[in-house]
């Protein structure tokens, strides 16, 4: 009996070292995004593996991600896998306080609970540098050349003259709104976002250039009508966003 408990005992441990080495392959076919405080999964890819398979990766995905801080019970990969399959958008499952698992459309998102907000002032001929790899540069620019082609999804040129106080740049905050171009009236930023389709776990990452006045650019994706360039414009700044995609 002793013999056979320790052959079995063998197979199991061999049948685990196995299932985890599959778990590490089928991870790095289906993460989507890694940071250092969050983790995306594609929904559709991760489904595709058997049950087990699938609570391995779960599991695997939730020790890389806390550094083996959180080990992940039983009932704790039993209600993603639950809410994985039932797929309801915006369904946020908390792990052990500080950590949470989000449904964002397609995608999984393991990442810290709390976002920590950010807001640098910068001025005029200043970079700011994000610890997220992106980073805003602020500068005078020509009135001579053609803003409308020059213009884009990372860079945009306001009208220096329209800004008031000083500028920064931060996340979006809960009641923020401002005037979308050409759009004809203000619009929260909530609302934008939702409309935009933009992912629930990207929102509170998009850097926001501001000033006194309000809004001056949701940067990759709309500038304010506010601070546009027009026939009167004397003096020009040029708002451009390098790194990675928002």
């Amino acid at each position: 009996i002793a013999d056979a408990l320790i052959k079995l005992s063998r197979l199991s441990h061999d049948a685990e070292e196995y299932i985890v080495t599959q778990a590490k392959e089928a991870l790095d076919i289906i993460i989507i995004e890694k940071t250092h405080t969050k983790i995306v999964l594609d929904i559709d890819s991760l489904r595709h593996y058997f049950v087990v398979l699938q609570k391995y990766i779960l599991r695997l995905v939730i020790e890389v991600l806390t550094k083996n801080q959180v080990i992940p019970s039983y009932s704790d990969l039993d209600r993603i896998y639950t809410c994985l399959h039932a797929k309801k958008n915006g369904t946020r499952i908390p792990l052990h306080g500080k950590w949470e698992v989000l449904i964002d459309r397609d995608l999984l998102v393991f990442r810290q609970s709390t976002i920590k907000d950010f807001d640098q002032p910068i001025k005029v001929g200043q970079a700011f540098e994000h610890n997220n790899g992106w980073r805003i540069t602020i500068e005078k620019s020509s009135t001579e050349i053609n803003f409308l082609k020059a213009s884009g999804r990372n860079c945009q040129f306001i009208d220096q003259n329209k800004i008031k106080g000083s500028i920064g740049i931060r996340n979006a905050r809960v009641g923020d709104s401002f005037y979308p171009l050409g759009a004809g009236g203000s619009k929260s930023i909530s609302n934008y976002f939702t409309d935009r389709k933009v992912l629930l776990h990207k929102r509170a990452e998009i850097p926001i250039v501001y000033c006194d006045a309000g809004i001056i650019w949701i940067v990759g994706y709309h500038l304010d009508e506010r601070f546009k360039i027009t026939n009167q414009t004397t003096s020009v700044l040029k708002l451009e966003f390098e790194g990675k995609n928002l």
